[in-house]
């Protein structure tokens, strides 16, 4: 699926109601002018952090070392400075769904970085950005993954992957696909 029709069948997915307000939240002049703060849980352990990591147009190092600690290898136990821009984009959905609840509310993370066992481990493709620090696999309490990815698509960072239970968002190159559907080899 390209880009023109994924985000064709999310807006027809999500409907009008869920794109006004987030759209024209993130037109506002101080979007990404503001402090950034992420609410992440981690799925498998429950750890949880609620922390600004960018403030006075600069990382909070205490803050990111927060961040990268929750989307550590789980399996293997490794924590690596993770790209600021994937937290970017995670702040980028997680305001926008901010401005459409009313309150903010976290996103629960079931991977970040993987080393090359886990990635293996996982099935996951041998070029993810998950080796590379620069991907999430999240979930949200109220929004379906289809709709997450619409809004980690809005921003046009990286990649976009749809699965039944989850989304993937990574700041390597632009693509997006259904991972509900078996790949061709």
């Amino acid at each position: 699926m390209n880009r023109r029709d994924f985000m064709i069948a999310g807006a027809a997915t999500l409907g009008a109601g869920l794109l006004t307000p987030s759209i024209a939240g993130a037109h506002t002049n101080d979007y990404w002018v503001r402090d950034r703060s992420l609410w992440l849980r981690r799925q498998e352990t429950g750890d949880e952090f609620r922390v600004t990591y960018w403030s006075g147009g600069q990382v909070d190092y205490n803050n990111y070392v927060r961040l990268c600690y929750i989307l550590r290898d789980q399996q293997k136990a490794e924590t690596v400075m993770m790209d600021v821009n994937l937290l970017n984009l995670l702040y980028g959905a997680q305001y926008w769904q901010e401005l459409l609840l009313g309150k903010p509310t976290p996103w629960i993370i079931t991977s970040g970085f993987r080393t090359d066992a886990t990635n293996r481990k996982e099935k996951g493709d041998e070029n993810s950005e998950h080796k590379n620090a620069k991907a999430a696999d999240v979930k949200h309490d109220t929004y379906t993954p289809q709709q997450v990815a619409q809004m980690f698509g809005f921003f046009g960072m990286g990649g976009v992957g749809v699965y039944p239970t989850f989304t993937h968002g990574d700041t390597g190159r632009v693509r997006f696909w259904d991972g509900s559907k078996p790949r061709r080899r």
